[in-house]
């Protein structure tokens, strides 16, 4: 049981931070609808949000550099039975 009134009140704000981000949840548009305006697949969106951005392949100039480490990371991992 609380009982300090500073401990009460630290727990009243968070439960109003708490129901102001659910207000402000209900506000956002579903996925389907971003992906509409966008013009691509809700699942094009969902990739993107889950690799954070980087979802393109490395540009000509970097390429190289990235297969290398790529290539040196899928043997580290062969050798360790991981892939």
């Amino acid at each position: 049981m609380i009982r300090d009134p500073k401990q009460l009140a630290a727990v009243h704000a968070w439960q109003a931070e708490w129901d102001a981000l659910h207000e402000e949840l209900d506000n956002v548009p579903p996925l389907a609808d971003l992906a509409r305006e966008l013009g691509v697949a809700e699942s094009t969106i969902q990739r993107a949000i889950a690799l954070r951005g980087i979802y393109k392949q490395a540009s000509p100039e970097k390429f190289k550099g990235v297969r290398t480490k790529r290539e040196r990371r899928l043997a580290r991992m062969r050798a360790l039975f991981l892939y």
